[in-house]
């Protein structure tokens, strides 16, 4: 029990706490930085023997701000913000495509939580926990991740404003809970994924903030055609939306 409460201690300790300052009427978070890391491809064996590796996709994890419990308690009498919006954006030959959304209370900082996982996947693993168990992938799934990197956006510590009440709302809005947190990159995942950060009021809908770029950003420079010669002729998409049908 001792070690346990030590390694909760020890896990909050080594989140960065950031203030909550006002200035000229206005309230916003100091030196507000952003984090990206542990970025993985998530491997599929796939085929009648499970004998070809394939991709599902990428997976990485982005750092909660902390801000402590007066502070949140201050920001939302001032501003109405009671969450961090996370958002995803995958930029591909110029065009800009917002893919998911987490919010995160700001009411939950206190915990020992210290970041968020989440999962971009193609759009044949990101169906259902039931597509992702198929020996042959539907919709003729048949790529790896060859080159995938994390690259600094260049983004410096920031003042975060909370001065703006802007109507957002999104379907990919995710919270954090027992499943995985896991949004489409659609057939093909080559492209830059942006992950940005703002303050959010959850009853509203509103934006508190403007946006800010976390510290990097994920870019898939390449994918291979790899053939899954069991898989010749089979629909796994038409068997498992009959069985769901029914």
């Amino acid at each position: 029990m001792r070690l346990l409460l030590l390694s909760l201690l020890l896990i909050s300790s080594c989140s960065k706490w950031f203030e909550v300052k006002s200035g000229n009427g206005q309230m916003y978070v100091n030196e507000l930085t952003g984090d990206v890391f542990d970025l993985s491809v998530d491997k599929w064996m796939v085929g009648k023997e499970r004998e070809i590796e394939i991709s599902k996709g990428f997976s990485f994890k982005v750092k909660i701000p902390k801000i402590k419990p007066k502070d949140a308690l201050r920001l939302f009498n001032k501003s109405k913000a009671n969450a961090w919006i996370f958002r995803v954006t995958k930029i591909n030959r110029g065009s800009k495509n917002a893919i998911g959304h987490v919010l995160y209370d700001l009411e939950n900082l206190g915990s020992v939580t210290d970041s968020i996982s989440i999962f971009v996947y193609y759009h044949a693993a990101a169906m259902s926990s039931e597509f992702r168990r198929a020996k042959c992938p539907a919709f003729k799934h048949d790529k790896r991740i060859d080159d995938i990197d994390l690259v600094t956006t260049g983004t410096k510590p920031t003042q975060l404003f909370a001065n703006r009440r802007t109507p957002y709302t999104s379907s990919t809005m995710e919270r954090p809970s027992f499943t995985p947190i896991i949004f489409s990159g659609d057939k093909s995942i080559t492209g830059k994924y942006l992950i940005e950060l703002a303050l959010y009021n959850t009853k509203d809908k509103d934006l508190v903030s403007k946006w800010m770029s976390l510290n990097k950003m994920i870019v898939v420079e390449s994918e291979t055609d790899i053939r899954i010669a069991s898989c010749n002729g089979v629909n796994t998409e038409d068997t498992i939306n009959k069985r769901q049908s029914n």
